[in-house]
């Protein structure tokens, strides 16, 4: 029944957008990378967008109604993939979040990056089989026990930040699945007095480090008091100059110049959590404003999609993906430019790492399907436009609203 597919839907906007993020990451990653270890990087890079488009014209074109009846299998293979991280998982700077491909490991994937888009297809099913029941006690248990699984293992790696990512994910999904504001102004009054509480707790230093690393911790003071932990904040405080000395303009593509931080080496990862950085530095404030204005653009796209959809599943896979972006996109922006701690999130499409970008890719392929999708209902309609002009349309409103679209 949901597989009537026309081109004419195809959004073709949002492939543009892609390849030019895809063009300006190309750009950032070989000047950021050139003349240190990491050189070469931007030809890896291609292979995961090579790759990422692959991705996006598969999962375009299966129905991902199909994946709704096998979010089981979907889940289980997540929960797999995150048990071998910690069975044969590759450790680098005191985290274990990868698996190596090769034996030299210079070719790894990370299941956290992956998981993300997996559990916003787990979330998406069963927050539409239990659509009637979703204010439930047990229906929201029940779908938090099984995110809560995945969540766990990814923050045993550790990796707070991809799992604040998921909680977030799961907080905006589950609103979109109609959850009623009485469960989010209680939510609501429990979190934010807790919040309060553990962030004193805290600064007095009194959090046990089972719950959070001492690294995690030092991340978070620095920001609160940067100069009693400059070690922590100084790649912040040198995103920021590199950022301003930019000006509008920026320095020139590839520029060496002494007085660039990026030649100073001051940032251990400006290829991958510091992309925004180089941007900034060498194309400047119009730089940096184009490539947030893309994903902006992208972001509207998947919830353009959304609200098109023609069920809650593809209703909650668009908004969660776009969400995704979203949230990247915020977090990454406000750490290169000091407003929040650094958390090691990468900024979509543009940042260095084969997972990361594979799996936004993937994410862009779901959106597209659901846009491409189409029901049968809507076929007689464009028949009846057709036997008599504008009888059809007021037909096509009631069954958008029947189907939940508008």
């Amino acid at each position: 029944m949901y597989k009537d597919y026309h081109l004419k839907n195809f959004n073709f906007k949002m492939i543009f957008y892609v390849l030019i993020l895809f063009g300006v990451s190309y750009v950032a990653i070989r000047s950021a990378t050139s003349g240190n270890t990491n050189a070469g990087l931007e030809n890896k890079q291609v292979i995961g967008m090579a790759a990422g488009a692959f991705m996006i014209l598969v999962l375009t074109f299966i129905d991902y109604h199909l994946y709704m009846k096998l979010f089981i299998p979907i889940h289980l293979m997540d929960l797999f993939l995150l048990l071998m991280v910690r069975l044969i998982g590759k450790t680098s700077k005191g985290a274990k979040r990868w698996i190596a491909l090769t034996s030299s490991g210079s070719f790894t994937i990370q299941p956290s990056e992956f998981s993300k888009i997996m559990l916003i297809l787990v979330m998406a099913a069963m927050m539409g089989l239990l659509a009637k029941k979703i204010n439930k006690i047990w229906a929201i248990l029940l779908i938090l026990g099984v995110c809560a699984t995945a969540w766990a293992f990814i923050y045993k790696q550790p990796d707070l930040s991809t799992t604040i990512v998921l909680i977030y994910l799961f907080v905006v999904m589950i609103y979109m699945a109609g959850i009623s504001y009485k469960w989010i102004l209680s939510t609501m009054a429990v979190v934010i007095p807790s919040g309060t509480v553990f962030i004193v707790m805290l600064l007095k230093g009194k959090i046990p480090e089972s719950i959070i690393k001492p690294y995690q911790r030092n991340r978070i003071l620095s920001f609160i008091y940067p100069q009693e932990f400059a070690d922590q904040w100084y790649q912040q405080a040198y995103s920021i100059i590199a950022i301003g000395s930019g000006s509008l303009t920026g320095k020139g593509i590839g520029n060496d110049s002494y007085a660039s931080v990026k030649t100073g080496n001051f940032l251990s990862e400006a290829q991958t959590d510091f992309i925004l950085t180089i941007i900034g530095e060498e194309m400047g404030f119009i730089g940096c404003c184009a490539v947030v204005i893309l994903l902006t653009l992208i972001v509207v796209e998947c919830f353009i999609t959304a609200r098109r959809a023609i069920d809650l599943e593809g209703k909650l896979i668009a908004a969660g993906v776009g969400s995704l972006i979203a949230f990247q996109t915020l977090v990454n922006v406000a750490v290169a430019t000091g407003m929040m701690c650094n958390t090691g999130i990468p900024l979509p499409f543009v940042s260095a790492g084969l997972s990361s970008l594979i799996s936004m890719c993937c994410g862009v392929g779901l959106v597209l399907n659901v846009g491409m999708v189409r029901h049968e209902a809507v076929r007689t309609t464009h028949l009846v436009n057709k036997i008599s002009p504008g009888v059809g349309d007021g037909i096509e409103v009631i069954q958008e609203v029947k189907e939940g679209s508008l």
